[in-house]
């Protein structure tokens, strides 16, 4: 069996994996940002959730960056969600303080 054979094979293997990680990591930000808009902070398992999806993900990079591209594109999302929900609490709290 040559190198060629074996890359088509781990592929047909790492491409499925990597394609359930970016779904996994998708639905984990999802969830993060209903939890954070919500009023919640308990996000670290959600989170976790997009950390495990990502790693996930990276199985198929040496084939396919698309997977990478949607969970990493997923993440950044998360990341400015939860800085508009937070700068909208402090701001919210702000106001409230100075009345």
């Amino acid at each position: 069996m040559n190198t060629l054979a074996i890359q088509f094979a781990v592929a047909a293997v790492m491409v499925p994996v990597g394609i359930a990680g970016a779904v996994i990591a998708a639905l984990s930000a999802v969830i993060t940002c209903v939890v954070l808009i919500r009023g919640s902070d308990e996000i670290g398992i959600p989170v976790a959730g997009w950390i495990v999806g990502t790693i996930l993900s990276l199985a198929a990079a040496f084939v396919e960056l698309t997977p990478t591209v949607v969970a990493a594109g997923a993440g950044a999302v998360l990341v400015v969600v939860a800085l508009v929900v937070i700068g909208g609490r402090r701001a919210h709290s702000r106001r409230l303080h100075m009345r």
